[in-house]
């Protein structure tokens, strides 16, 4: 399934979040910083991945234009 919807599922995001909850990741990081208990560093951590997606996105299809304008030059 997916992480968010099991952390909406199971009160994570919610005014009073069950004791001992743990967020679920698709990813796992080696951060300094306890990232599965924190909601400021989820929201940063989902922030981060929307980014990262956006920017890896973006390259892809300016290579792929690139590529587009070598064969058809």
């Amino acid at each position: 399934t997916i992480p968010l919807y099991n952390n909406w599922v199971n009160g994570g995001y919610g005014s009073h979040k069950p004791a001992n909850f743990t967020y679920e990741y698709a990813i796992h990081y080696e951060i300094p910083f306890d990232y599965l208990r924190d909601l400021k560093v989820h929201i940063f951590l989902c922030l981060f991945n929307v980014y990262s997606g956006i920017c890896c996105s973006i390259s892809f299809c300016i290579n792929d234009l690139l590529l587009c304008l070598q064969m058809f030059h």
